[in-house]
């Protein structure tokens, strides 16, 4: 018997370490969803994080200061605009690199490629850019309804890697609605 305890005992010690680590880690977080006011999309973001329209009907969401030191925070944003013509989730992705690059400081796509975001196909990247430090950003391009979404995910390079699960956890709850 007092084996069986040991054994369910471990588990449930490490399940509450997992837990308590840290707001990095995708597991520690209390969510919350978010409606667009416009009805074209949701999304479900960390309880804690101040959340803001933007406008055109937009969405950012901001991870709180860690410290006094913490000089970004992290953020996820939705933006979306009406389609001229119908366009895949690759093609719109194409189209917005090449404003980007026009755009944005030292722009450079680190990686990229196509899967399932939620319940939809999605084009996604991690890129490079500068504005007013470097940053790191991991974006899901989607289109539906005759709209394009563009779902990111900011950071720091330094921290890119200890957020990203959230923000992947984060940008799978996306839902363009009709």
């Amino acid at each position: 018997m007092r084996s069986t305890t040991r054994s369910l005992v471990l588990p449930l010690v490490l399940l509450v370490v997992l837990v308590v680590r840290g707001e990095g880690d995708a597991r520690a977080q209390a969510m919350a969803p978010y409606v667009s006011p416009t009805g074209l999309f949701s999304i479900v973001v960390p309880s804690h994080w101040e959340q803001r329209p933007l406008e055109g009907g937009g969405f950012i969401a901001l991870s709180p200061q860690e410290s006094g030191a913490d000089l970004f925070r992290e953020n996820v944003n939705v933006v979306f605009e009406s389609l001229p013509v119908a366009l895949t989730a690759q093609q719109y992705a194409a189209l917005s690199f090449q404003n980007m690059g026009a755009s944005l400081a030292n722009f450079r796509i680190v990686e990229q490629g196509q899967g399932p975001l939620g319940a939809q196909t999605a084009y996604w990247a991690v890129y490079t850019h500068t504005m007013n430090q470097p940053l790191m950003v991991l974006a899901f391009f989607v289109v539906s309804g005759g709209r394009g979404y563009v779902v990111t995910c900011t950071g720091t390079p330094v921290e890119f890697a200890r957020w990203r699960p959230v923000f992947a956890q984060v940008a799978n709850t996306f839902r363009p609605m009709p």
